[in-house]
């Protein structure tokens, strides 16, 4: 995909770069707690995809959540740390 997004957690919304990234792209993050930050992507102003990343409080497992406008079930993907 090929795109970098410096961002702060303050949800405004904050656009991408990169070669792929189409124009009109932009992506919002806010902060839920110490652990959970979420981000919000939208194309033109309508949104696309909304990520979830939280920390496990042992800090050892990341779970990354997506939900997509109109899918009943998000993508759930887990990463362990080794």
């Amino acid at each position: 995909y090929q795109s970098q997004t410096e961002f702060k957690l303050d949800g405004k919304d904050y656009t991408p770069k990169g070669p792929r990234v189409a124009e009109g792209t932009t992506v919002s993050a806010t902060a839920i707690d110490a652990h959970k930050i979420e981000l919000a992507y939208k194309f033109k102003g309508k949104g696309t995809e909304t990520d979830r990343w939280e920390l496990s409080a042992d800090g050892k497992t990341l779970t990354n959540t997506i939900t997509y406008p109109g899918v009943n079930k998000p993508e759930v993907n887990v990463f362990d740390r080794q």
